[in-house]
């Protein structure tokens, strides 16, 4: 009986091992590509925390761009009705000064 199911176990480890022999070219393709695709993927993370690291320092940039933004209007405010006082000093002037420039175009 032991001799009969070791007769069974081995011609069915047999089949099995020439079951799997015909897999064997497929399991190879399996795993080249499966290598390929982990440095596909290491690749990709290299380049995805390099562009991690380059939005944080556009960010920082951004940040205090932003802020010379804010105090560069702050100071242009301070400047406001000198601007408006000087626009209207100027309106006085145009129609001398189109009337100049006519003078230049007609010479």
């Amino acid at each position: 009986m032991n001799f009969s199911l070791l007769l069974v176990s081995f011609s069915l480890s047999r089949v099995f091992l020439a079951f799997t022999r015909e897999f064997r070219p497929f399991t190879r393709e399996f795993l080249a590509f499966t290598r390929e695709f982990l440095a596909f993927t290491r690749e990709f993370l290299a380049f995805t925390r390099e562009f991690l690291a380059f939005t944080r320092e556009f960010l920082a940039f951004t940040r205090e761009f932003l802020a010379f933004t804010r105090e560069f209007l702050a100071f242009t405010r301070e400047f406001r009705p000198f601007t408006r006082e000087f626009l209207a000093f100027t309106r006085e002037f145009r129609p001398f000064t189109r009337e100049f420039q006519f003078k230049l175009l007609s010479c």
